[in-house]
């Protein structure tokens, strides 16, 4: 959103201190990353996202599981994303505690994939899931030789970098990553390149339609 102008980003430590900057600037929609834990805030709309290959895993917290709280805490929520393929089983545990949350399904669409073709690949990510970023390359038929993971929001140093250069000269390889761990990368060096991604809903006018009437109440 923010690399392609559509919106203003604001970084504080405290939520509420950035909510307040905000609307002294007229903002009227307030988007929070990794909100719905957050309970200082009310917020009219919380969408929780989750990846067709993991879902909720083990169904426990962390560090004994993916989740960030217990899955029983989905009732909070009112609208859902699984990017991937559809799961009548999870939709059906979903509904058990909440039969007005609304599901939505997406996909990830690579943009830039030719630019790759023929290439040697040393992927690296620091998100979430890194495996789902190094699929998708390999989905799309792209040569990854070695796949290095990160923890996620992690914080590249400049030994970091030089580390996987000298890992990808070594071995023929170009470097790929994500465009988040790209665009989190300081000074980023010419040799590395990311995926461009689009996610495209499978029922985007449904889905935008659900989100303004709550974020018009």
């Amino acid at each position: 959103m923010i690399k392609n102008n559509k919106g203003h980003l604001y970084t504080k430590k405290s939520r509420v201190e950035a909510i307040k900057i905000a609307r002294n600037d007229g903002k009227e929609v307030m988007i929070l990353d990794d909100g719905f834990q957050d309970k200082s805030l009310y917020k009219n709309l919380s969408i929780l996202c989750f990846n067709s290959d993991q879902l909720a895993g083990n169904g426990r917290v962390i560090p004994a599981g993916p989740l960030r709280e217990q899955f029983s805490n989905i009732k909070k929520s009112e609208i859902i994303v699984i990017n991937g393929d559809r799961n009548l089983l999870f939709e059906n545990k979903v509904k058990n505690f909440s039969e007005k949350i609304q599901i939505f399904y997406s996909k990830y669409i690579p943009k830039n994939v030719q630019d790759f073709k023929g290439k040697k690949l040393l992927a690296f990510a620091g998100i979430g899931n890194p495996n789902n970023f190094f699929k998708i390359l390999k989905n799309n038929n792209l040569n990854v030789v070695k796949e290095v993971s990160f923890p996620d929001h992690y914080e590249f140093s400049f030994k970091d970098i030089a580390k996987l250069m000298k890992v990808a000269e070594s071995l023929n390889l170009e470097l790929i990553t994500t465009e988040k761990d790209f665009y989190r990368i300081k000074n980023p060096n010419k040799n590395i390149s990311f995926l461009s991604i689009d996610l495209v809903l499978d029922n985007q006018n449904e889905f935008l339609n659900n989100m303004k009437s709550y974020i018009n109440d």
